[in-house]
């Protein structure tokens, strides 16, 4: 089921004031096509402005990209670009009929480590007198500090694409699972460690790439990996994400 089959015109015409709206919505459900599509349309209609809200730059160039040709209605800023100046934020975000926090989650995992801004950013969304639609696939801890009416929920029930989990103790079992990967397959590895990273790296650096965030400059400039978004290209592979500013993730190619 994609959000657009559970948010109608009819639905989005309730929405009003202080409403807030969650959308339970993981990968692959049609959340960004919802807010360019069936929001843009209603919004463009009644002359309404959207302002989209994104954790990641390269999730917010994504964004960008796809509202190309509907900037008439839709602008997308990121979360910390608020945080910098809050009392901008606060007379900014009155400029719009309707907020779209993506990535809601933002709130409480890695923006806690970042940036204490967010403790104040985020009371000023729940405030302010506009419709604020946030959208996770982890809504858990969001719903413990928003009470959303029932109406307001939507649950796109996707279910769980991952089958089952395995733990290993070792590096050594990394080592042999990636010997055994079947040829038609890919493998995407999260490292903390950049030094067994690099090292991974160049084993297999025929097949894969290394990717990490450009705060860690030295592998940045070093590896040089830049992300693409024209299509036919290897880098158009990659969800954008999963760039996190403390993971760094070699995508093995087989």
């Amino acid at each position: 089921m994609y959000v657009s089959d559970l948010i109608t015109e009819d639905i989005i015409d309730t929405w009003c004031g202080n409403d807030r709206i969650l959308i339970k919505s993981p990968c692959g459900t049609g959340k960004t096509k919802f807010i360019t599509d069936t929001f843009y349309t209603y919004a463009k209609q009644r002359s309404k402005k959207i302002l989209i809200l994104n954790n990641r730059r390269f999730l917010k160039q994504q964004t960008e990209k796809e509202c190309e040709g509907k900037e008439d209605v839709i602008t997308v800023k990121t979360y910390q670009s608020l945080e910098q100046n809050l009392d901008y934020a606060n007379m900014m975000l009155g400029e719009y009929d309707y907020i779209v926090g993506d990535e809601a989650h933002y709130f409480f995992t890695d923006s806690v480590l970042m940036n204490s801004k967010t403790y104040k950013l985020m009371p000023i969304l729940e405030e302010i007198d506009r419709p604020v639609i946030f959208m996770t696939a982890t809504p858990e801890t969001l719903e413990q500090w928003i009470t959303f009416n029932a109406n307001n929920i939507f649950d796109t029930e996707k279910p769980p694409q991952i089958e089952k989990l395995y733990y290993f103790r070792k590096r050594k079992a990394i080592d042999k699972l990636l010997k055994v990967i079947p040829l038609d397959e890919k493998v995407i590895y999260f490292c903390s460690d950049l030094r067994y990273m690099e090292e991974l790296y160049n084993q297999y650096k025929d097949e894969c790439m290394f990717v990490c965030s450009e705060s860690q400059e030295y592998y940045y400039k070093k590896y040089g990996f830049t992300v693409e978004f024209s299509e036919g290209r290897k880098s158009g592979s990659i969800r954008y994400e999963l760039h996190k500013d403390y993971l760094s993730i070699p995508i093995i190619h087989k």
